[in-house]
């Protein structure tokens, strides 16, 4: 969710309208407070993550209907959401693994990571070979 309200943040920023920058990352906060007393108590660590996911798709929301009126830039908005959904459909399947063993239990939900990452690969038409050459040019022109 961090990395498309990265991208989502660029039209504020080019169109020098970062007032609206303000507003937007005023209500992640506040979301962020309020939900953090209601869900740490009760739920730890996790209740965290899912505050900050949550702040983050307030701001995802805010920043997308903003960017329409003010810089409509063609995102492929459907492909973005699926990769959301299908992810967040991975974790909850990834919640009804229940195994004793944790080995069993690594296996399975790495398996998960590892499939999403294939599909990625598969709807982007990546090629590990290519990423990797780029990589290593990148980092031969930094030096």
């Amino acid at each position: 969710m961090v990395g498309v309200f990265f991208i989502l943040s660029f039209w504020y920023k080019l169109t020098d309208l970062t007032r609206y920058g303000v507003v937007i990352f005023s209500t992640g906060a506040v979301v962020t407070l309020v939900l953090d007393f209601i869900l740490i108590p009760k739920y730890g660590y996790i209740g965290a993550a899912w505050t900050n996911f949550s702040a983050y798709a307030v701001m995802v929301v805010f920043s997308f209907l903003w960017s329409r009126k003010y810089m409509k830039i063609p995102y492929q908005y459907f492909r973005m959401l699926f990769y959301i959904i299908f992810a967040l459909s991975l974790y909850f399947v990834s919640q009804l693994i229940s195994f004793n063993s944790l080995i069993i239990r690594l296996l399975l939900k790495n398996s998960l990571i590892i499939l999403y990452i294939i599909l990625v690969f598969k709807i982007e038409k990546l090629n590990i070979k290519n990423i990797f050459t780029t990589f290593k040019k990148t980092k031969s022109n930094a030096t």
